[in-house]
């Protein structure tokens, strides 16, 4: 197992985590990817076959009393800009299945 965690903030904000894959300054070539992927549940038993493993992104929760500036930490998604051709695409895809839609 790896576990990560950052340090709570008793009189500031937590701690923040930021992951980033290598940069490569190499002709033709493309930074390094970022990937983030639950387990594979790979028992084939009809009983109770191995589930893929669930990935969850989420902002934090506010426990503030303020009801306007005590939000919930937003969720934010962003394709990567290009200097020249179109920037990035965004891709949300629902799970696929063999028997259902």
């Amino acid at each position: 197992d790896v576990s990560l965690v950052v340090g709570a903030g008793d009189a500031l904000d937590g701690g923040n985590m930021i992951a980033v894959a290598g940069e490569t300054k190499a002709v033709a070539q493309a930074g390094g990817a970022s990937s983030l992927i639950a387990g594979l549940g790979s028992s084939l038993s009809v009983d109770s076959g191995g589930s893929g493993g669930l990935v969850i992104v989420m902002g934090g929760d506010a426990l503030g009393s303020n009801n306007t500036s005590d939000t919930g930490g937003d969720v934010v998604m962003i394709g990567g800009a290009a200097s020249m051709a179109s920037g990035g695409n965004v891709r949300m895809v629902s799970g696929r299945s063999s028997t259902s839609s």
